[in-house]
């Protein structure tokens, strides 16, 4: 078997201020050359003193599709949140292997369905264009701020059925949720925090059982009421819907502002990508490319083997998204931007944005939503002409596990 411990000249990939200069692409590419895993060692939040990284897209894919061999058990992100294995985040959908999760997941899986999904087209085109209006009357501003957040702060309120007064406060408790990921204290920061949200959302169903709405968080009160889910269940997987379904598009939305403020061949792609009616393999591959979810993590169940590296029960396996979505056994010139790209093999099980959504029993249930949302915003900016510029420096955020743009002033010229 192939024993592949430390990479030397490697940032530390335990520390999230090392993604503060950008997601280490070199790195990454320096791993998925050699065979086996790369090993990472950390002080904090695993079960064994450390890390294997994943980096090639087949590796990643086995993990994901393999929960018998490859637990969600003790969390599913690096540092570990339920590192007991039977905490109270043992509930939480991301942390439930089969059957578990397959129930849980059924309960509102219904309403993200390919169907469901296009009839909220005309009022998420409406939300963007409200957006748009209110941020280019203005010569400068944080795209952030003003598109990333507003557009899905507002779009998954609305698909849960949170009242217009509370969608900031959702907004801001998502953005402090993702931010806690990254704390040194076995999930407590996180629990609390998504907690809180929880309770308002408790809250929110209660109310939903007594005036029944065309949204989630009725159908979601409506599966706990006939026993589908539990208290514990519901309340988690509200949360869940609700920061999965707000980071994934703030996120990339986040980054397709930097790219075409930034990148005149990009901004020259997605023109013509637009001009030939190719918006669904463009929005694929702004995903691809950004790749909003850096990595997630799964614990061995038992002594087994990956590309032939030697993995230990208890070991933690980091399945590396953003190095997966650049692997050029599977994307041709992956450090291009190219939505006319021709992949050499299907990305089997994961669609046509490569491994963005994950693989699996796991794969974001939400993925259809968050292609149509950046769809729409892609369209009315190109309908609209706006061209934009950076009018200052780009930050990033310290986190290991989002690829997060936290501000982006620009100016925009429309017409």
């Amino acid at each position: 078997m192939t024993v592949t411990t430390e990479l030397n000249d490697v940032p530390d990939l335990a520390d999230p201020e090392t993604f503060k200069a950008g997601v280490p692409y070199e790195a990454f590419a320096r791993m998925r050359a050699l065979p086996g895993l790369v090993w990472q060692p950390a002080d904090y939040g695993t079960l064994t003193g450390g890390f294997w990284l994943a980096t090639r897209y087949d590796d990643v894919a086995e993990v994901l599709q393999d929960s018998d061999r490859f637990t969600s058990r003790f969390g599913n992100v690096y540092p570990l949140l339920n590192p007991t294995g039977d905490g109270p985040m043992m509930k939480q959908i991301n942390h439930q292997d089969p059957p578990a999760h397959g129930r849980v997941r059924r309960a509102a899986a219904k309403s993200f369905g390919p169907r469901v999904v296009a009839n909220f087209e005309s009022w998420i085109r409406e939300v963007v264009d409200e957006t748009l209006d209110d941020a280019l009357r203005q010569e400068r501003f944080d795209w952030i701020l003003q598109v990333a957040r507003y557009i899905p702060s507002r779009v998954i309120a609305q698909v849960l059925g949170v009242p217009l007064d509370r969608r900031e406060y959702i907004a801001d408790a998502t953005i402090e949720i993702f931010k806690s990921l990254s704390v040194e204290d076995g999930g407590e920061t996180f629990g609390r925090l998504a907690g809180q949200v929880g309770e308002y959302l408790t809250q929110l169903g209660e109310e939903k059982l007594l005036n029944p709405a065309d949204d989630m968080t009725t159908v979601l009160a409506q599966s706990l009421q006939n026993g589908e889910l539990d208290p514990v269940e519901f309340q988690l997987y509200a949360v869940t819907l609700l920061i999965a379904g707000f980071e994934t598009s703030h996120t990339t939305i986040a980054h397709i502002g930097h790219l075409l403020a930034t990148d005149p061949a990009i901004r020259a792609a997605t023109a013509r990508a637009l001009d030939e009616g190719r918006s669904a393999e463009l929005v694929d591959e702004f995903l691809r490319y950004i790749t909003p979810a850096i990595r997630f993590a799964r614990v061995a169940t038992r002594d087994t083997e990956i590309a032939g590296q030697a993995i230990k029960k208890d070991d933690v396996v980091t399945v590396v998204l953003s190095a997966a979505n650049r692997d050029p056994e599977v994307f041709p010139r992956p450090d291009e931007f190219d939505p006319f790209r021709e992949s050499p093999k299907p990305a089997v099980g994961t669609g046509g944005a490569g491994m963005v959504f994950g693989a699996g029993p796991h794969r974001c249930v939400g993925h259809m939503l968050a292609k149509l949302e950046i769809r729409i915003l892609l369209e009315e900016l190109h309908a609209r002409k706006v061209v934009l510029s950076m009018d200052g420096e780009a930050e990033r955020g310290a986190h290991h596990v989002v690829n997060t743009l936290v501000k982006l002033p620009v100016s925009a010229t429309v017409g």
